[in-house]
């Protein structure tokens, strides 16, 4: 609903996108201020103070008001490179930087458990809660993912590619988000696929079969040699985001034919999403992103095809972490241990453990994928943002 806002807010400060943490979006904080400034003033005159969830938690939890970059970033009212929130951009949203929480490091302590907290949740000790992250950048942390050419790719709901740069390379252009990172000195450029198992979910809905059925289907596609027979799906459900930046897009299958079945459309959902994976980390790494090492995460991470699809396109081994499903769980831990003084922050950007399953490319799937990518391009749209 804030789409104008987002071309308001591009004409108030051009370069936003090279400030902040990207280029307008509907689903980011500095949009909908304008959105609610437009439709519901009464809504801002009445607060205090702008938080974010987690935030807001921690709040309820200690009495203590703080941020941190990784989730502040997200706002647009936050200068990603300096750190700290921007004047300008406060202004161009409508609201007063006064009316912010200050920042803190993520793994520095902010606040402890209340008193009446702790005695009615039985805690003998003194509880500190650290200032955490967003959950990319914890579930980045979590799989040791922590110095610059790391790379971490979530199939979830949507998809994530989380790529760690020891240097602020903004691309609004491709509709890239690049945060801090929570680890010392780093910065983590995330390319977004809207819907990724989501799309696979649509598909379930559709042919009544559960989508762990689906994939294990797509799979039989590639042993019978059916990839000619697939559609071609653009998984465009809930708009696109990395490289184009169109929240506006929909959903495109072309090549249906009588013969179409649900294995069919289960290969060529979970090849779409892969295309679309593979746009954001083209799109990251040519704005200078490193990429070295790369692992694959998230509930879509089970269908063994999907990330053979993504190391192929890529190009590069992906590997499997064992304890990828509590991931976001092990970062916000590792930031909680430094803040209660058991490590040092140092320790956070600590190699990337071993990882007990690699999936590496596949040749002849790389081959018959990327005949296809050249004809799934025809389903994208010639006009791109303008940043």
């Amino acid at each position: 609903r804030a789409i104008e806002e987002c071309a308001a807010l591009l004409e108030k400060v051009p370069d936003i996108g090279h400030r902040t943490n990207g280029a307008p979006d509907p689903g980011i904080t500095a949009p909908k201020l304008l959105w609610l400034a437009r439709h519901e003033p009464h809504s801002l005159d009445r607060a205090m103070l702008l938080m974010l969830p987690k935030d807001y938690v921690r709040l309820a939890l200690t009495g203590d008001v703080a941020s941190e970059p990784t989730d502040a970033g997200g706002t647009e009212l936050f200068d990603v490179a300096a750190g700290r929130w921007d004047a300008d951009l406060c202004a161009a949203a409508g609201w007063d930087k006064s009316r912010l929480p200050p920042v803190i490091d993520t793994w520095q302590a902010a606040g402890n458990v209340r008193a009446a907290l702790a005695e009615r949740w039985g805690f003998r000790n003194k509880v500190t809660l650290a200032a955490g992250a967003g959950d990319n950048m914890a579930a980045t942390i979590g799989v040791g993912a922590a110095r610059p050419g790391d790379g971490v790719i979530t199939i979830g709901t949507s998809g994530v590619a989380c790529l760690v740069d020891g240097t602020f390379h903004p691309a609004p252009d491709k509709a890239v988000l690049t945060s801090a990172h929570a680890a010392p000195g780093t910065f983590l450029s995330m390319g977004v696929v809207m819907s990724a198992t989501a799309s696979l979910d649509w598909v379930a809905r559709l042919t009544g079969k559960p989508a762990a059925e689906l994939a294990g289907l797509a799979e039989t596609v590639l042993q019978e040699d059916r990839t000619g027979d697939a559609p071609l799906f653009l998984p465009a459900l809930t708009g696109i985001r990395t490289p184009l930046g169109r929240p506006d897009m929909t959903g495109r299958i072309h090549g249906l034919r009588p013969s179409t079945d649900p294995a069919l459309l289960a290969f060529a959902t979970l090849e779409g999403v892969a295309f679309q994976i593979a746009d954001c980390v083209e799109a990251q790494t040519a704005a200078g992103v490193p990429l070295e090492r790369l692992a694959i995460v998230g509930g879509g991470a089970r269908s063994r095809l999907w990330v053979r699809m993504i190391a192929s396109l890529l190009d590069r081994p992906a590997g499997l972490p064992d304890q990828a499903p509590v991931a976001a769980a092990l970062g916000a831990g590792r930031l909680a241990r430094v803040a209660a003084g058991l490590d040092d922050a140092i320790a956070l950007p600590a190699p990337m453990p071993s990882i007990p399953e690699t999936i590496g490319p596949d040749p002849t799937l790389a081959d018959r994928l990327g005949n296809r990518r050249r004809r799934f391009q025809d389903l994208l749209p010639e006009d791109r943002i303008e940043q």
